[in-house]
């Protein structure tokens, strides 16, 4: 029988995730032991200790505020930190994918629960000097100007050795379009860019995408449990949510592992460094006439993509074919394509949901 991953009782202690959310709570039971502690600096003295630019950051930053205190405007962070890096083996609430890994507060709401551009780059420059490895971020929408967009994407890119898991985006009111292909929900879109940048889907119990996650063949990358998920919430207490706010840890947290067996880990090299990690890419095109007809022989990188791809979802989604009760797949037009089986053996094989 294949291991699991927990099987390896892989210790995280060296990787700290940062939690770019509305706080978290420092002291909440199952966090506590697990929070990112700045060592170097002292408590309460009113002085920039360790010469990083910042007084009092014991466990983090307020991006809003300008201090140290990162504790929660909203239940938000607090979820979203349980799910990274809650204590294991503790007789106590939840666990994390991320057995030991570090929890820094990243801050980016004021007192007000106002949140604004500025805050999220100041979040990424914290990062930087203080050695975070990744940074989760749950939240993200559609809207964006150019300028907030470049000065997003120079600020993650002059960061190459953090990994960022971006929520994709929910379906409300204010974006009903679930497509981020054809609708852009930034963060998330800067992975069509950029290297160290991966935007996560939710997916139910039954493992198939939630009805009100976002998707995209070139903007969404993977997919990740997001739907009632049980974490920590205030104070010391416990409570179900559900969005692609809490299917990113699930990633922010497995990446985690990977950062803490091999550092200097890159998303081009997940797929390399664990081969029984399936790959699944939506491409909006048709396998025969667009992709082996066109794509293949015309762009040399089309065979190294396919390389890493496990299942391939071909054809566009078209509206009037659309059946919710598919799996991973938006209309019945559209086909699940065992990439590697397919292109060994000539002929179009299907992948069928395991029972």
């Amino acid at each position: 029988m294949q291991k699991k991953l927990w099987d390896f009782d892989i210790d995280c202690s060296d990787v700290t995730v940062g939690v770019m959310d509305s706080g978290i709570q420092t002291n909440h039971e199952d966090l506590i032991d697990n929070i990112w502690v700045n060592t170097r600096e002292i408590v309460g003295d009113g002085i920039d200790n360790d010469g990083n630019g910042y007084i009092d950051d014991i466990y983090g930053w307020n991006c809003g505020d300008s201090n140290g205190d990162v504790s929660y405007v909203s239940n938000h962070g607090v979820h979203v930190a349980g799910i990274v890096s809650a204590v294991t083996d503790n007789s106590k609430g939840v666990a994390s994918v991320a057995r030991n890994a570090k929890i820094a507060s990243i801050k980016i709401f004021n007192s007000s629960g106002k949140s604004t551009l500025s805050y999220i780059i100041e979040g990424i420059n914290y990062a930087k000097k203080n050695d975070i490895n990744i940074i989760n971020c749950s939240f993200g929408g559609a809207g964006w100007g150019s300028t907030s967009v470049s000065i997003v994407k120079s600020a993650i890119e002059a960061v190459p050795d953090i990994f960022f898991a971006i929520a994709a985006g929910n379906i409300a009111t204010s974006t009903p379009q679930a497509d981020n292909d054809k609708v852009a929900v930034y963060p998330s879109q800067l992975t069509k860019d950029l290297d160290n940048v991966i935007s996560v889907a939710n997916t139910t119990s039954s493992d198939e995408l939630s009805s009100t996650s976002h998707y995209g063949a070139t903007s969404v990358d993977i997919a990740a449990p997001g739907t009632v998920i049980y974490s920590t919430i205030p104070t010391s207490s416990y409570g179900t949510m559900s969005g692609t706010s809490m299917a990113t840890p699930m990633v922010a947290s497995a990446v985690a592992v990977m950062r803490a067996v091999n550092p200097n880990i890159s998303a081009k090299k997940i797929k390399e460094t664990y081969p029984d990690k399936n790959i699944w890419c939506y491409t909006g095109y048709e396998f025969e006439r667009d992709i082996m007809g066109y794509m293949y022989d015309k762009w040399p990188y089309t065979k190294e993509l396919m390389s890493y791809i496990d299942v391939l979802v071909d054809g566009p989604f078209i509206e009037s074919l659309k059946n919710l009760n598919l799996v991973f797949r938006g209309s019945e037009n559209q086909r699940l394509i065992k990439l590697p089986e397919t292109l060994s053996s000539g002929r179009i094989c299907l992948w069928e949901k395991e029972i």
